[in-house]
């Protein structure tokens, strides 16, 4: 099965994640969708809530009758602090650009929970420092412990790596279910700067049974169900990536770090 899911290369709407093209992911779907100026999009959100994530320019979004106005307001992804709608399940929603090559992710979970919508504002983003030498990076949580009440199951947010810098490292998976993990399943979205840079991600188990590096470019995608997922950028290239989880055991992020790399957190 590929996990690496290529750039679309058309403007609308694009399924990239989906049942089709990643059997293997039960709850974690994607969509993605570029818009002019009064070009819109409308669907029914079925039973899956989601989180509209502006990427680039600026959208009018309704859900189920109330519209947020001018959401987004960054000209890329390295620009700023994201702008998200949150849409709960069984609910019509659209979205309509404002500006030329207006980006949303459509990032979507299975549940059964139904909320209310809300916007996400940048100034509502939490980030958060992690890492250091050369695996440090910012990590924004735009869905995290905001949601509790207010979502089923999604945790989103988006991380910004050093150029030639190691991001989700130390290595450390969550595809079991213990007191020290949670069982969950994640989508990576890319963005590089300059755009023309490429990012190697790695994913593996302890057995070895999956063992693999995965070139991915600007705009790409990746699906994981299971393993450890570290990422390293190409020199001079900052690589960004939007990830969101969901799975059947709760919303609480306790991901296992890699016994052989425990070390590291202690430096």
């Amino acid at each position: 099965m590929a996990k690496v899911f290529p750039a679309p290369t058309t403007p609308g709407y694009h399924s990239v994640i989906d049942p089709t093209t990643c059997p293997e992911l039960e709850f974690c779907h994607l969509g993605l969708l570029q818009l002019d100026p009064g070009q819109g999009y409308s669907a029914n959100s079925e039973g899956f809530e989601r989180a509209l994530v502006v990427l680039a320019g600026s959208a009018r979004i309704t859900v189920e009758g109330e519209t947020w106005d001018k959401v987004g307001q960054r000209a890329s992804v390295f620009e700023g602090r994201a702008s998200s709608v949150y849409v709960p399940i069984d609910s019509t929603f659209e979205v309509e650009g404002l500006t030329k090559d207006t980006r949303l992710a459509l990032a979507a979970v299975k549940a059964e929970e139904r909320h209310r919508a809300f916007l996400v504002g940048p100034e509502e983003v939490v980030v958060h420092r992690r890492g250091q030498e050369t695996w440090k990076r910012e990590v924004h949580d735009i869905i995290g412990d905001n949601g509790d009440g207010r979502v089923h199951r999604i945790v989103i947010g988006e991380t910004f790596g050093e150029a030639g810098g190691w991001s989700s490292y130390p290595p450390h998976k969550h595809d079991q279910v213990s007191d020290q993990e949670t069982a969950m399943e994640e989508v990576y979205f890319y963005q590089l700067d300059p755009k023309n840079g490429f990012a190697i991600q790695l994913l593996y188990t302890s057995d070895r049974h999956i063992d693999e590096a995965h070139i991915v470019r600007h705009g790409d995608s990746f699906g994981i169900h299971r393993g450890y997922h570290p990422i390293v950028s190409a020199g001079g290239y900052r690589v960004y990536y939007l990830w969101f989880m969901g799975g059947a055991h709760g919303r609480r992020l306790m991901p296992a770090t890699e016994a052989e790399h425990r070390w590291l957190e202690s430096r």
